[in-house]
This record gives C-alpha cells, sequence and structure tokens, in this order.
C-alpha cells in the first residue's frame, strides 16, 4: 500500500498566536486512513461548530461586569478564550491539541528594556495586577484583551476541531505537490461577538501555499528612520515573536490584537465621561494610555504591506500563493477596515469630544509641537497642562508612507474592496491646535 508522508505539529502558544512547534513528528498514514479534505471544507465544518455564548445579564465578577458594561464584544471575547483556558487536555481522538496552561511570565520588551512579569490566576485575570486599585487595573484591560485576541487568535479552531472531528487524521491537508500533509491549522481572528475569520496558518518551516518567509527579511527594505518602538519587538531578527515564525499570519494576529487593544481604550471613554472626575488628569490619563496604543495601527498596516511589497519583487510564489488565498485577503480586509474607522473615532474624541468638555469649564485643549530625538512630536495640552505625549514621530512618517501610491496600490491589490479614506490625523486642522 502506498505510504505518503505526514508531518503534523501541533503549534503550542503562550503570548503569540504562533509559536514553533516544541516537536514536530514524522509520521506514515496508509492513503486510506487520510480523509481528504480541502481547507475550505475543514473551515465551513468547524464554523457550523461555532460556540453560542449564554452570557449573564451582569456577570457576577466585578472586573468582568465592567468590561461587559462597557466594551461588549471585548467581554464576549474572554468569555469565548476563558473557555479554553483549563485544567485538562482537549483532544481529536487520542491526540492531544491543547494542552492546560500555567500562568507562566509575561514578557515585554520595548527598546532595549526587557520587563518580566510572573502571572497569577487565569484567563482575563493573569494579565491584570492583582495588586493593583481598580483604577490601575481598568488600565490592564487593553492589555488584557490583547493577549487574550492572541489566546483566540491560537486555540479557538483547535477547541472547535475537539467538537467536530474523532480523528485527527480528519484534518491532514495535503502539499501542493500531493506528497506531504500538514495538520491544518489556522488564524482565529475575532472581529466581535458575531463574526470572526479563519485564514489558513502559515508557518516559515511549511511549503507550497502554506510557506510564509519570517518578517526579519523586511530588515532589507526599512530604513532606519522609519523604525519604531516595535520594529525591534516584531521585526527584527533577534525577535522570537509569531511575526518571524508565522510571516503574514503573525503580522495579521498582532494586528488585530492592537485593534483590540485600541477598542478597549476607545470604550471605556465612556467609563471615564460616567466613573471618574470630569478633570485634565481623568481626561489627559485616557489619552495618554490611547497614545501608547494607537500608532500600532500605522505599524502593522505598513509592515503587513512591506510584506506584500517585498514578496512580489522577492518571493513570487509567496505572493502568488498570497493572492490566490481570498480568504486571508478578506479577514486583513475586515480587520483594517475596523481599524481605520477606530482611528477616525479616536481621533475625534481627541479633537472634538475632549474639547467640548472643557469648553464648558473655559479651558482649551491642544496639541503643542517640539522637537524629540530631531523629530516633530506633540504634546496634547489640557488648559495649558500637559496631558499627554502623543509619540508622533513613530506615527507621522509611517503615515506619509501610507499615503503613497505605492502603499496605496499594494494595499488595493490585496484587499477584497477598495481601501477607504486613511486617518490623517491632521494637526492643522485641529480646531484648538495653537503652537508656543
Amino acid at each position: 500500500m502506498k505510504q505518503k508522508t505526514v508531518l503534523y505539529g501541533f503549534l503550542v502558544l503562550f503570548l503569540f498566536s504562533c509559536a514553533p512547534a516544541k516537536s514536530t513528528r514524522t509520521a506514515d498514514y496508509s492513503h486510506a486512513a487520510i480523509k481528504s479534505r480541502s481547507v475550505d471544507e475543514i473551515r465551513d465544518m468547524i464554523i457550523s461548530k461555532k460556540i453560542e455564548l449564554e452570557l449573564p445579564k451582569k456577570d457576577p465578577d466585578p472586573l468582568l461586569a465592567i468590561l461587559q458594561k462597557y466594551s461588549p464584544d471585548s467581554y464576549h471575547l474572554v468569555k469565548l478564550t476563558a473557555l479554553m483556558d483549563v485544567d485538562v487536555e482537549i483532544k481529536v481522538g487520542k491526540d492531544v491539541i491543547m494542552r492546560p496552561r500555567s500562568s507562566g511570565k509575561q514578557i515585554t520588551t520595548i527598546g532595549d528594556k526587557t520587563v518580566e512579569v510572573e502571572l497569577k490566576g487565569k484567563a482575563f485575570h493573569k494579565w491584570i495586577g492583582q495588586n493593583k486599585s481598580l483604577q490601575d487595573q481598568i488600565k490592564d484591560f487593553p492589555s488584557a484583551v490583547h493577549e487574550e485576541s492572541h489566546m483566540f487568535s491560537s486555540e479557538y479552531h483547535k477547541y472547535l476541531f475537539s467538537k467536530t472531528f474523532q480523528s485527527i487524521s480528519e484534518l491532514m491537508i495535503p502539499s501542493g505537490d500531493g506528497r506531504t500533509f500538514y495538520l491544518c491549522n489556522f488564524n482565529s481572528l475575532f472581529l466581535n461577538s458575531k463574526e470572526f475569520k479563519l485564514p489558513l496558518l502559515r508557518h516559515v518551516d511549511y511549503k507550497g501555499d502554506f510557506f510564509a518567509f519570517p518578517a526579519y527579511r523586511l530588515e532589507e527594505v526599512i530604513p532606519e528612520n522609519k523604525r519604531t518602538i516595535r520594529f525591534k519587538t516584531y521585526i527584527s531578527k533577534s525577535s522570537y515573536q509569531s511575526t518571524n515564525i508565522c510571516g503574514i499570519s503573525g503580522l495579521l494576529d498582532e494586528y488585530n490584537a492592537y485593534y483590540w487593544s485600541n477598542k478597549v481604550i476607545y470604550d471605556f471613554f465612556e467609563y471615564v465621561k460616567k466613573e471618574l472626575p470630569q478633570n485634565a488628569d481623568t481626561y489627559g490619563s485616557w489619552a495618554n494610555q490611547l497614545f501608547g496604543q494607537y500608532y500600532a495601527w500605522a505599524e502593522f498596516r505598513y509592515w503587513i504591506i512591506q510584506y506584500l511589497i517585498y514578496a512580489e519583487k522577492n518571493e513570487p510564489g509567496v505572493y502568488q500563493s498570497l493572492m490566490k488565498d481570498t480568504y486571508l485577503r478578506d479577514a486583513f480586509t475586515r480587520v483594517d477596515e475596523q481599524f481605520i474607522d477606530l482611528m477616525e473615532k479616536n481621533w475625534l474624541r481627541l479633537t472634538v469630544e475632549i474639547p467640548e468638555i472643557f469648553k464648558k469649564q473655559n479651558k482649551k485643549v491642544g496639541f503643542r509641537a517640539y522637537q524629540r530625538d530631531n523629530k516633530l512630536d506633540y504634546y496634547y495640552e489640557i488648559d495649558n497642562h500637559t496631558s499627554a505625549t502623543m509619540a508622533g514621530k513613530d506615527f507621522f512618517p509611517l503615515l506619509e508612507e501610507l499615503n503613497k501610491k505605492e502603499f496605496i496600490a499594494a494595499a488595493n491589490a490585496f484587499r477584497t474592496s477598495p481601501q477607504p479614506k486613511l486617518p490623517q490625523w491632521d494637526m492643522a486642522k485641529f480646531p484648538y491646535h495653537e503652537k508656543k
């Protein structure tokens, strides 16, 4: 009987959406043992098994109740991931596809500084500082939802596998030449409480339509003056991240996760308005948190489009594979549209809603320009006091690149619908703009 080689590895993840398999085993399956299904067939089968949550009107957990009230889609996400953060193995047939998770460590790298924090608790709560004040715990929400987005990305489809299939052989899909079979793996992208996307997960160790080159190849084309604070973490060759293990799949996963960081900050503006003192410190703190996250939109969008441009010029086979992958292109389009829309909404909060609040108090809100590392940057000021630093030196150079014809053309070629107007964050049009 003819034998076919099967490579399968369970991509074990803690902080990232994909990581190298801790072990990749080679086994022989007879041709008859493998159920011949396409990626689309497997995807359709597990989507039909998607989880319908029965959520309480008010969550009994105090922190989750606050998240539920002010960011219901984020709440839905973390309730889904809680189902997967369990103390038992989850299997397809006899094969373990998800193992119990230890709390472990959170490793944060900013520039040359790396900080490790021991994590306690489970699921959403492991990312919340247990000994912090309530307000500081709420400030942990954006990062917590970001990390739970990664949890969803890596595990949700596996959870659905366990509800759909009886044997791992039902999940084997052939490479382009039909000689090698891979375990089907998806990049589960949570969009909102009613929608998620399941593009095929690519990997630097796979072949054919499963292949992705690592993001560090972009070091060849990204100039020094376009390397932001997150460049070393996600793009440099020394980085052990999903972006260098799963290429464009890792970049898209991070793009979506940073959308959720920003979405929580946006949603909790209503908490700021209703629950906290209405003064400059309160709104300055909100703006400061936003300014730590917002420019991830420009970073990851720039890197994804650079990846596409690089692939077309240097890896034509990969580029053709990406262009044929309509599901991946549609997933990018949906994440991209959500993030672009959110950026515009946050700009209106900074330049319309907050100024209107302080106009009633006869106080002005505006940006003040200054030089930082020989680059133009801005302070966000309320009542002539600096409330937040914008980090515009990382944002505006990439925004300029994204508005160039080459980048617009590359984005439109990959998207499944035309690119909407990009957020411009035009400082000159800000109604209370004052330079000192």
